[in-house]
């Protein structure tokens, strides 16, 4: 197992149809019932379903698990010259914490090294689902070299490249699983709370799909309606739509 994939239960193959029916078809073509030509276009529509199917799968799955994340706390600290200038989400903080949200909805992680220069790394990062579809992403970040100090670098060659990987693997997750950082710098956008007229829609949508809202207010960090962020409007839709789809 690659050392940096996260393991899940087994994924189940999905049938495209079964032994029993396919032993019908290879009978059918012995006695010359069937062409071949029909046999392949039958299992390519099999195949194009099938293939469907997983990627709605994964697309469902995705959007539960995307609901259930809150923001994620800033434990990280960036130091320099003994002055605080910034804080951040660290990785092993994602990460222990999308943990068992992935397990639950059957997926795993996969993150590799594409390729680099002497100043930037190339990494990837693949998602796949137990259904048997995946995606993947990709990020070219700087090589983080630290500073020299008066006997040289102040940490060695192997400590810049762990730090250049926990960089691009918390970008990568954060870009995959739309996860958002406590009081994070939203490059112009607004930290307002959303509208009276929104607080009105996402209650009535509420009532409507029969949703917990003290579950909702956990997963957006809130304790009342009036505290969703505008910026967490969609995502509030996102999850009360998802309860609609599961009650069905």
């Amino acid at each position: 197992m690659n050392e940096h994939e996260i393991s899940v239960r087994q994924a189940q193959p999905m049938e495209t149809y079964s032994d029993d029916a396919f032993n019908r078809i290879i009978e059918a073509v012995t006695r010359g019932d069937m062409p071949v030509e029909t046999v392949e276009r039958l299992v390519a529509l099999s195949e194009k379903m099938m293939e469907q199917r997983r990627r709605q799968a994964y697309a469902e799955a995705m959007a539960r698990l995307q609901a259930k994340i809150p923001q994620i706390e800033k434990n990280g600290r960036v130091i320099v010259k003994g002055q605080e200038r910034s804080r951040y989400a660290r990785f092993e903080d994602i990460h222990e914490y999308l943990k068992p949200l992935l397990a639950e909805e059957g997926f795993s992680v996969s993150f590799d090294e594409e390729s680099s220069s002497d100043s930037t790394v190339t990494f990837v990062m693949r998602v796949s689902h137990r259904e048997g579809y995946s995606e993947q992403k990709r990020r070219t970040v700087p090589v983080d070299k630290a500073p020299i100090g008066q006997y040289g670098p102040v940490r060695s060659a192997i400590q810049d490249a762990g730090s250049t990987t926990s960089y691009a693997r918390r970008y990568l997750y954060k870009m995959h699983f739309d996860i958002a950082e406590k009081d994070e710098d939203t490059d112009g956008m607004s930290l307002d709370p959303i509208t009276d007229e929104q607080v009105k829609d996402l209650i009535s949508l509420a009532t409507e799909v029969k949703a917990n809202k003290n579950a909702l207010f956990q997963i957006l960090g809130v304790k009342q309606w009036e505290e969703i962020l505008a910026r967490d409007y969609d995502k509030a839709i996102r999850a009360l739509e998802m309860k609609r789809r599961v009650s069905k």
